[in-house]
């Protein structure tokens, strides 16, 4: 008996197979977010809406590839054209005529018919910020200043600065400084600078001119070279040359833009990257970028941020290899504005920091009128770690960018908690100590992480943490897009050598091309690994799923439901259940990696679910005792319908507007609520809802065809809302949604709990007339597949 119920489910499949359109690692192309009062989901399209929180350059991609050919035929199927490339990273900056989220449902489209090789990566261009700065304007403004200024500037007293320049001075080193650009005019920097970069432009930007608009850019190079000349202010390491990377004009740039500027500088010399900027989000291209600097022995420093409490994920300070700067007080207290985090490197002078700014700034801001200015930020924290590593990098030439960043954590004074610690990293760094501490004793480590599924394929937006478990110190990287044949690794390059643990969790469901449709399907892995100088680790991620399943209400006298885990490539049954109810099934060891889905299936008597209320305005009328309301009335048309003459549609409404109608319906038993809706809307931003007593149960946009939705209700008496909702700005398609066919039926509901990687998620489907098989998930089985690596 059973495996005749199991084939006949298969055949209604194949069916079911037809109406929802080729198989593919895609949820169905018309479902778009899915709410309920069991909880949420977001398919696999609208994962994009979640780059709500990201700032990016509109209709720009990054591509990052292997094989050139295949980025360009990727370029030509997007209808974009290449505005820009640097070839020593294998990118390219795409413009394309469509938005960034369009484009990528693009490549989703593309990748249903085939398979796109040689590309590594794809980003938009992400745009960050200046970490900002307080302006001590109070101290800046009543100062009396003596000609020489180096008696102000309380740093190079705590570092006993005439001692660390018997030591070194930075002759013979480059500091880029990626920022706003430098007044080359100031007096303080006259001489000291050497040609520059306008990565936007491609234009070089020479010594001896203004390339500041801001200031923020000259207040950096000062702390880092300024002459000592017994005139104004000096740097830590006066001797060394700046040299301006522009990436700040006055707005980011974009991070494609950075990278270029940092392969020039790089190629031109730079010794040093100094780094007083920051924002939320991983970038490839940043990554690859500052593993080009690292790879050619230049050494990185990044501020940590002002956000005062603790950070994760905040780039480029998060990557590994770089030395994370915070900043710390004339009292070697760490500052309160400091964000702290368990990528910190050490902490350096940040708070009532003397140095310059441009010449045109001196009237409004500057000290007594002249070009010199108080500010605080661990932008000023940064370039004197700047500043040490070019001292070092002078005494030690040979040093490697992890010896000299070793050499700065080791010889840091210890100012907070005893040992490494989140709020100052190592310590406060001592410029004297570190030149005096041979980096060659140092050996450095570097580590290669895979991440796999179930059958050994690569998992592309892995994010991979490492923990060294003796110190705490901790690095972020994250496995590549793997759209090409070849390993998606997340690398780690300049880290200690010793044991670390590795935690694996992902794929990252907020990165734009996911492959996941729910949170709850990134999977997390724990591990340890010893790390060398060549190490490499393999990490296999198994989703966990089960389900159990119940009839809220007994079964009818002879009934019974079947309960059936579905691979969706093949709509083959992986395990099922039948029976009268606690319905449970598992997800097999030797499943593959597919997307699977809930289906159930009741076999019974049907009499019972009659039909209690219908509506499908073949009367060209709307019911009377409905109530409209809204900005605009929904009314009755025949343009669009789903069967039958008539159909309703939404009023014309105008941005943050709504149109809607609502009625009652009672019963005393279980009832299912069906109907078809047609949508043509924005995506992701104008919705046709449908509410139960207030609880949102259905949230549906962009260009739906004709569907039909059945949404449990429980006995008693329900106030039901249709409603067409616009956000703030922009139309899309009709702007608007039809509803035709409702109909009230009494029903069974089901109601159960998917187990998913250590999540419980409430799941549900109802069986009525116009459903006696279908889909459960958190939505009462809108078809949202679910996700087993």
């Amino acid at each position: 008996m059973k495996k005749t119920i199991v084939v006949l489910s298969i055949a209604v499949l194949l069916v079911l197979a037809g109406c929802f359109g080729p198989v593919s690692f895609e949820s169905n192309t018309n479902s778009q977010t899915v709410v309920n009062d069991g909880g949420g989901t977001l398919p696999i399209d609208d994962v994009i809406s979640s780059l709500n929180d990201m700032k990016y350059f509109e209709n720009q991609l990054v591509i990052l590839y292997e094989n050139r050919m295949a980025a360009e035929n990727l370029v030509v199927k997007l209808k974009g054209r290449i505005i820009d490339e640097i070839p020593q990273l294998n990118a390219i900056l795409v413009e394309v005529s469509m938005s960034v989220e369009d484009s990528f449902r693009s490549i989703k489209e593309l990748l249903k018919d085939q398979k796109i090789e040689g590309i590594k990566a794809i980003e938009p261009n992400y745009i960050r910020e200046l970490e900002p700065v307080i302006k001590e304007d109070e101290i800046t403004k009543t100062i009396v200043l003596d000609e020489n200024l180096e008696t102000f500037q309380w740093p190079l007293e705590t570092f006993d600065a005439t001692e660390v320049w018997q030591e070194a001075t930075g002759n013979g080193v480059i500091v880029a400084v990626l920022d706003t650009g430098v007044d080359g005019t100031h007096p303080d920097l006259q001489g000291q600078l050497v040609t520059g970069y306008d990565p936007v432009s491609g234009n070089v930007i020479s010594p001896n001119e203004d390339s500041d608009s801001v200031g923020h850019g000259t207040h950096v190079a000062g702390i880092i070279a300024g002459k000592r000349d017994g005139v104004g202010i000096t740097g830590l390491a006066y001797n060394a040359k700046i040299m301006p990377i522009r990436i700040f004009n006055p707005g980011y740039v974009g991070d494609f833009y950075v990278a270029d500027g940092i392969v020039w500088a790089v190629n031109n010399g730079a010794d040093v990257l100094s780094n007083s900027w920051g924002g939320w989000g991983y970038s490839y291209i940043l990554h690859e970028a500052f593993n080009y600097a690292l790879q050619n022995n230049v050494v990185i420093a990044v501020s940590a941020g002002n956000e005062k409490t603790d950070q994760h994920f905040t780039y480029p300070a998060g990557l590994p290899g770089v030395i994370a700067v915070g900043a710390t007080t004339v009292n070697d207290r760490t500052a309160s504005f400091s964000s702290r985090g368990d990528y910190l490197s050490v902490g350096a002078p940040g708070v009532y920091v003397l140095s310059s700014i441009p010449v045109n700034m001196a009237e409004d801001e500057g000290v007594y009128g002249l070009p010199y200015a108080y500010w605080d930020g661990t932008s000023m924290a940064c370039p004197y770690v700047s500043a040490l590593a070019a001292l070092i990098k002078e005494k030690y030439p040979n040093a490697t960018p992890y010896q000299i960043r070793k050499v700065i954590e080791t010889t840091a004074v210890d100012i907070d908690e005893p040992g490494y610690d989140t709020s100052s990293g190592y310590g406060r760094i001592n410029p004297l100590a570190a030149l005096n501490q041979d980096p060659s004793s140092f050996e450095e480590g570097s580590l290669s992480v895979t991440v796999t599924d179930r059958a050994g394929n690569p998992i592309p937006t892995v994010f991979v943490t490492i923990k060294n478990v003796e110190t705490g110190k901790t690095y972020y990287a994250k496995t590549d897009w793997g759209l090409y044949d070849g390993e998606m690794d997340a690398d780690f390059i300049g880290i200690e050598p010793g044991t670390y643990e590795v935690i694996v969790g992902g794929p990252d469901f907020a990165d734009m091309y996911t492959v996941i449709a729910r949170i709850e399907e990134e999977v997390q892995e724990t591990t340890t690994v010893n790390v060398t100088d060549d190490s490499s680790l393999a990490v296999s991620l198994q989703t966990n799923f089960s389900a159990v399943v119940n009839p809220r209400d007994p079964l009818p006298s002879g009934s019974q439901m079947g309960l059936y885990l579905l691979d969706y490539s093949t709509f083959s049954v992986v395990d099922y259940s039948i029976g009268t109810g606690n319905l449970q099934v598992e997800m097999p060891s030797s499943a593959t990696p597919d997307y699977y889905l809930l289906y159930y299936e009741y076999y019974g008597d049907i009499s019972q679910f009659t039909t209690i209320y219908s509506e499908d305005f073949e009367s060209g009328q709307i019911p009377g005792d409905w109530i409209l309301g809204g900005n605009a009335q929904p009314f009755v048309q025949s343009d669009v319908v789903a069967g039958g003459n008539y159909a309703l549609q939404f009023g014309d409404v105008n941005d943050s507007q709504s149109s809607w109608f609502a009625f009652n319906v009672s019963s005393a038993s279980s009832t299912a609520l069906s109907f078809s809706v047609k949508v043509s809307s924005e995506r992701g931003w104008d919705f046709f809802k449908v509410y139960v007593d207030g609880v949102e149960k259905l949230a549906l946009s962009g260009e739906i065809d004709w569907t039909t939705v059945s949404i449990g209700l429980e006995p008693g008496t329900h106030m039901v809302i249709f409603s067409y909702e616009k956000d703030a700005a922009v139309s899309e398609g009709y702007d608007t949604a039809w509803v035709d066919n409702i109909e009230i039926t009494k029903a069974i509901i089901l109601e159960g709990e998917v187990f998913m990687n250590g999540n419980t998620i409430p799941v549900y489907g109802v069986v009525s007339s116009n459903s006696t098989f279908g889909f459960i998930d958190e939505s009462y089985g809108y078809f949202a597949p679910w996700t087993v690596f």
